[in-house]
């Protein structure tokens, strides 16, 4: 599946803001960033692999992934301290698949995974592991699901109180449904509800909560007969109940995502490609209805991988790659925002240098913002000559104006995805890569800014 990435090498960007001239926020001083940490034994997989990171409001980390040769994994990081010895999540298992985690306000963390049943080829179910505010142990595995064939793209938030909420892709013979648990905390999971229309596809449902428990789930529908296609969301109120399906979008072919945020109001954010522009639609109160769609990349551009992030007061950062000038194309990675409580976005800014097209150039971006406001921080892959080598970029600035200029922050990295990345207080932030040992082996680090 990797074969083509063994010999690839390509370096790490990042860029970050802090805006508080434009967007509400403490303003930290200037963090630095570390060395990279290596936090997982060194794998013959080549890259590990559904790899994610999640700080706490203390300034604590957590990891969770998967490796083709010890299955679901996880380490933490407590604030100022060092990463734990990984924990293995699943027991004498030894595959998994879309592993992911979530940590609460309240440090409440639980880890979610598909889990390959051994000797039982495309059976799956869905599993997951808690970790409690100041423990060191993770649970023993919970299945949350039954024996499935089809179970994939799992998401998992917590909201202030320790209340988890999961939700994952199933098929129920006929279509590909949406589905939903829930955990109250110190009780057990609930069994599965359907929040997608039993006469629609879906697909790559996104799930984001607040403290006091109001989330979103956003994904993408179409009919039985495929394109053209749409966005659909289901809100979910304080006390548990989700309403039913709403779309957002009018019907369009090549419609990709979506992603979604949310700030402490409660108030939802839900951003996705169309065509290959970059589409919003936000509520301005919580369980309102939604703006109708906005056009954030520019007009003319073909854009793609569209990330969002959202910190407590509201401010939203939006990141995307891409395609300009065709025929003789080159990759960026740009950047908009919107400040809390404004109702225009900024135009597209350019963070990354550009590349040649067919070199593989500027990779799928990733974004965090601190629920403080301290940091907006955005991630990138750059190849920008070969698959061998490559050059990064970032952007780091502390004054709150400006994005700064790209930064470099390490290098020999291999990754297929958008890199993981997490945003803590005052300006902290973890970015996770695999860091090739040799052709045929690689080892997953961490990477600190600040404390």
């Amino acid at each position: 599946m990797q074969t083509f990435r063994m010999h690839r090498r390509s370096m790490v960007a990042t860029s970050l803001g802090l805006l508080a001239a434009t967007f509400a926020g403490p303003q930290a001083p200037a963090q630095q960033w570390g060395l990279p940490t290596p936090i997982a034994a060194p794998d013959f997989s080549v890259i590990q692999l559904d790899a994610t990171v999640v700080m706490d409001r203390f300034g604590g980390a957590i990891a969770a992934w998967s490796q083709q040769s010890a299955g679901p994994q996880a380490a933490f990081q407590r604030a100022g301290g060092s990463w734990s010895t990984p924990t293995k999540l699943s027991g004498p298992k030894s595959f998994a698949l879309d592993t992911t985690v979530a940590v609460g306000a309240d440090g409440t963390a639980v880890a979610l995974w598909v889990d390959v049943i051994p000797g039982r080829y495309g059976r799956t179910q869905m599993e997951a592991s808690t970790l409690l505010p100041g423990a060191t142990s993770w649970s023993s595995a919970d299945v949350l699901s039954p024996i499935d064939k089809t179970l994939s793209q799992p998401q998992v938030a917590i909201d202030g109180r320790g209340n988890a909420l999961v939700t994952w892709l199933h098929s129920d013979g006929t279509h590909l449904r949406v589905q939903a648990v829930e955990r109250p905390a110190g009780g057990s999971w609930s069994a599965p509800v359907d929040l997608s229309s039993p006469s629609t596809n879906a697909g790559r449902p996104q799930l984001a909560i607040d403290a006091l428990g109001h989330a979103v789930v956003a994904w993408r529908s179409s009919s039985s007969g495929g394109a053209p296609h749409r966005i659909e969301v289901a809100l979910r109120s304080g006390d548990g109940r989700f309403t039913a399906p709403r779309t957002i979008s009018a019907p369009a072919n090549g419609v990709w995502g979506p992603q979604v945020a949310i700030d402490a109001f409660g108030r939802s954010a839900v951003v996705w490609e169309a065509g290959g522009a970059v589409l919003a639609a936000t509520q301005s109160v919580r369980g309102g209805a939604f703006s109708s769609p906005l056009q954030l990349s520019a007009v003319g551009e073909t854009s793609d991988s569209a990330a969002l992030a959202a910190d407590d007061a509201g401010n939203l950062v939006v990141a995307f790659r891409a395609l300009l000038a065709p025929p003789i194309a080159t990759h960026a990675t740009r950047v908009v925002t919107r400040a809390a409580g404004a109702t225009t976005w900024t135009a597209p800014r350019t963070l990354s240098g550009t590349s040649l097209w067919w070199m593989e150039d500027v990779g799928p971006p990733q974004v965090a913002a601190s629920a403080d406001g301290s940091l907006l921080l955005v991630t990138w892959e750059d190849n920008l000559s070969t698959m061998v080598r490559a050059a990064s970029y970032g952007a780091f600035f502390v004054g709150g104006k400006a994005w700064g200029p790209a930064q470099t922050i390490a290098d020999d990295a291999l990754w297929d995805d958008p890199l993981p990345v997490a945003a803590g207080p005052n300006g902290s932030a973890r970015v996770l890569f695999a860091r090739a040992l040799s052709h045929y082996q690689s080892q997953l680090n961490a990477l600190p800014l600040g404390r």
